[in-house]
């Protein structure tokens, strides 16, 4: 089932049973090795963190190099429990100098567990923007 948890029901936009509540996750002019966290519409300090019994998926990439030389681009899972904190990549991309890349499909998979969220690193200045949504039952 997709949609937004009842607990976070009013906080995504588009919250009501018609909208599939897709919502875009942020990092712009990331700076080479410096880990961002994927942010709400671009909003705040810290990104959005997976609640309990959800998947959150990213369904639309958007990878911008802004560099004169190409690198990496680093998706990562962060598990936000403390006990059990994990930095899990869970997609790397190449980008050309000056160059970007676009995915969008139904079956691509960039997943983040219950209790993670999405962060980036990159090897050369970058722009993510991806969008995503949440999956019900899955996970702890």
């Amino acid at each position: 089932m997709w949609g937004t948890p009842p607990t976070l029901k009013g906080f995504f936009p588009g919250d009501d049973a018609q909208d599939p509540d897709i919502f875009d996750l942020v990092a712009l002019n990331i700076n080479p090795a410096t880990t961002t966290d994927l942010l709400w519409q671009g909003f705040g300090t810290a990104g959005p963190i997976t609640p309990t019994n959800y998947v959150e998926k990213i369904v639309s990439l958007w990878l911008a190099n802004k560099g004169g030389t190409g690198g990496n681009v680093t998706i990562y899972a962060l598990n936000t429990v403390a006990a059990t904190s994990a930095f899990v990549p869970v997609a790397e991309y190449y980008l050309a100098a000056d160059s970007s890349f676009q995915v969008s499909t139904e079956q691509f998979r960039i997943l983040a567990p219950p209790n993670c969220k999405f962060q980036v690193v990159t090897t050369t200045t970058a722009d993510v923007v991806a969008a995503a949504r949440y999956v019900k039952g899955a996970g702890t």
